[in-house]
C-alpha cells in the first residue's frame, strides 16, 4: 500500500494578486502552482491537497471587509453627487443587501469541487483548553503578545485532521514561523509518528516531493532543455537543406534555356 499526503495551506498562500479572478477566493497563484505540479507529475492519488475551515473563513472574512469598504466610498460619492448636483439613481440597498457572504462560501466550494481539494474542519475545541494554551504561551499563541487564537484553532483542525488520518505524511504550507516551534511537531507526533514537515514556499513542497516519489525533476529538466536545442539546431538544419536545395533547384532550372 502506497504512502498517502497531506497538504494543508494556510492563508498566506490563498490571497489574490489584482491579476488575478479577485472573485474566486480559491483561485490563486499559490494553489493553483501547488495543482498544477501535483497534476504534471501524476500525484493525485497520493497527494491530496486540504484548506482548513477556518482558513476558508478567514479569506472570506478578508473579502467582505474589502466589500464593506468599497461599500462606505460609494455610498460617499453617491451622497456628495446627489448633494452637489441633484443626481440620483444608485441604488444602494440592491448593494447592501446583496449576501455576498454566500457569493464567496459558493465560489470556495465551486473551487474545491472541481479540483478535489479536501476540507479540515473545525473540531469543537474545550474552552479551558484555548485558555490554558493563552494564559501560558503554549504555541501557537505568542509569547510576547496575546495573538495566536485564528492560529491555534488552525492546529487544533490539523490535529483532528491527524488523529482521523493518523497514516498519512503531513505536510504544511505556511510562512507563520511559530508553526516551526518543535512543541507542536512533539504534539502531533503523538498522533502522527511521522510528525508534520513545515515549508516556507512552494519550491521547498515540490523539492520534498521530488525527493519522496523519485521525481528526478533535475533530469527531467535537463532533458527538456536538450530536446529544446535539438529541435532548435534540427530547424536550422532543415532551413539550411532547404535553401541549398531550393538554389540547385533553381540553377539547374535555368540551365535549360
Amino acid at each position: 500500500m502506497s504512502k498517502k499526503y497531506t497538504i494543508f495551506v494556510d492563508s498566506s498562500y490563498i490571497r489574490n494578486s489584482k491579476a488575478e479572478y479577485w472573485e474566486i477566493p480559491l483561485s490563486t497563484e499559490g494553489i493553483k502552482s501547488i495543482l498544477k505540479f501535483i497534476s504534471e507529475q501524476k500525484l493525485s492519488k497520493d497527494v491530496a491537497v486540504v484548506i482548513p475551515e477556518i482558513v476558508i473563513q478567514e479569506i472570506i472574512i478578508q473579502k467582505l471587509n474589502y466589500i464593506r469598504s468599497q461599500l462606505n466610498n460609494l455610498k460617499h460619492v453617491s451622497d456628495n453627487f446627489k448633494n452637489t448636483f441633484s443626481i440620483h439613481g444608485i441604488d444602494l440597498d440592491k448593494y447592501v443587501n446583496f449576501d455576498f457572504n454566500k457569493f464567496f462560501k459558493d465560489k470556495c466550494q465551486e473551487f474545491m469541487n472541481k479540483f478535489n481539494l479536501k476540507q479540515a474542519d473545525t473540531p469543537k475545541i474545550d474552552q479551558n483548553e484555548l485558555i490554558s494554551r493563552s494564559v501560558n504561551k503554549i504555541p501557537p499563541f505568542k509569547e510576547k503578545s496575546d495573538e495566536g487564537f485564528k492560529d491555534t484553532i488552525l492546529w487544533h483542525s490539523i490535529l483532528n485532521f491527524a488523529n482521523n488520518e493518523p497514516s498519512h505524511i503531513l505536510l504544511f504550507l505556511t510562512s507563520d514561523k511559530v508553526f516551526e516551534n518543535s512543541f507542536l511537531n512533539e504534539e502531533i507526533t503523538k498522533i502522527n509518528k511521522s510528525g508534520i514537515e513545515i515549508f516556507n514556499d512552494t519550491t521547498q513542497l515540490k523539492a520534498f516531493l521530488n525527493t519522496e516519489f523519485k521525481l528526478n525533476l533535475d533530469w527531467k529538466a535537463k532533458a527538456r532543455d536538450i530536446k529544446n536545442k535539438l529541435k532548435e539546431k534540427l530547424g536550422i538544419l532543415i532551413e539550411e537543406i532547404y535553401k541549398e536545395n531550393y538554389f540547385i533547384s533553381d540553377y539547374s532550372g535555368s540551365g535549360k534555356k
